[in-house]
């Protein structure tokens, strides 16, 4: 009977260098591109930089979303994640729901329904750091970047220290 391995790559980090500095978490603090999540106001969003998963990019990743709030959130509230698939590497082409490719914010709840929606982190009742684990996901393309949406209620931390976005890529093999 066959078996199914699985390995992780190297995460992928969205996040502000040279302020990212995860505590107790194995993330590099080295983020592979920019995304500004510091003082995000509750109805608002922000997108990350257009990254290149490579001409063979795997087909699998477990997306982590980090993100602090300045004030308690409201509790069972979300921030949600989602991905703007692209099939071009310049980062103002061929991007869904208005996104420019590049750092910056994103202020339209309707067109981030236009997006991937890959899941949320259903707030916890504290102002701290929270991180959630959100299943798998498969990109469509090989190029793309994440937005977030703060509907939590409470404004995200005015500092980046711990907030980003990670990749994480899995290999599967069946032997």
């Amino acid at each position: 009977m066959a078996a199914i391995t699985r390995s992780v790559g190297t995460p992928i980090i969205w996040a502000v260098s040279p302020t990212w500095a995860p505590t107790s978490s194995n993330w590099s603090t080295t983020p592979n591109a920019l995304i500004t999540l510091a003082s995000i106001a509750n109805g608002a969003g922000r997108q990350g930089g257009k990254i290149d998963l490579g001409a063979s990019w795997k087909q699998l990743y477990i997306p982590v979303l980090r993100v602090e709030f300045q004030a308690t959130p409201t509790s069972g509230a979300a921030a949600t994640l989602a991905w703007a698939p692209s099939n071009s590497a310049t980062a103002g082409n061929d991007n869904p729901g208005g996104c420019t490719g590049a750092d910056g914010a994103f202020s339209d709840a309707d067109l981030f329904n236009q997006l991937i929606i890959i899941g949320a982190l259903h707030c916890d009742n504290a102002a701290s750091v929270q991180q959630v684990y959100l299943g798998e996901f498969r990109p469509p393309t090989q190029y793309g970047s994440p937005v977030v949406w703060n509907a939590s209620g409470a404004t995200l931390d005015a500092d980046n220290i711990q907030q980003g976005v990670i990749l994480i890529p899995i290999t599967e093999t069946i032997a």
